[in-house]
């Protein structure tokens, strides 16, 4: 019994010694706001949820507001700096770029105010890329255009970032 109970042990050890850790930090572009808008806000808790539910440790910035080059630069090395003294194995910054012009609501949780997502993936040990990508929402409907919508989307976004993430050895 107690070798049973031994092996179990080394067994749940094991895997935790393999849980990959990584933080996201979402950045918000192309409005001209101060507030955070509600599609942000899902993008990330989707995504977030995507890896939890994976076995990932997972951990969040709060949501920059896209100001000026330099500004984010400032932001993106605090927030890399903040991951890796948390002793995390990934930072992952996504970019949520809105599409508002042209929106009857542009604050709302839409699908059609989502232009674009593009993210980058950096190992905190090394500060290398080691992912990268992007996606658009592709056709949207009534149906979709909508808090489920978004999230469908995250959760394909999320994907994307985990297939190149498993590709060099990090999330499987």
């Amino acid at each position: 019994m107690k070798k049973i109970i031994f092996t179990i042990c080394l067994m749940l050890v094991s895997l935790q010694l393999f849980a990959v850790s990584f933080s996201l930090q979402v950045v918000q572009k192309n409005t001209n706001e101060n507030d955070v808008y509600g599609p942000s806000y899902v993008m990330e808790q989707a995504i977030l949820d995507y890896f939890y539910d994976r076995g990932c440790i997972v951990s969040n910035g709060a949501v920059i507001i896209f100001q000026n080059e330099e500004t984010l630069a400032e932001e993106l090395k605090k927030s890399f700096c903040e991951a890796h003294a948390g002793g995390l194995d990934v930072i992952v910054n996504l970019s949520v770029i809105y599409n508002i012009e042209n929106s009857t609501n542009p604050s709302g949780i839409l699908l059609s105010n989502i232009k674009e997502i593009q993210w980058e993936a950096l190992s905190l040990s090394s500060g290398k890329v080691i992912g990268q990508g992007k996606s658009n929402p592709g056709e949207v409907s009534k149906d979709n255009n909508n808090y489920k919508g978004i999230e469908a989307f995250a959760k394909t976004v999320a994907k994307n970032i985990q297939e190149q993430l498993s590709q060099k050895g990090g999330v499987r």
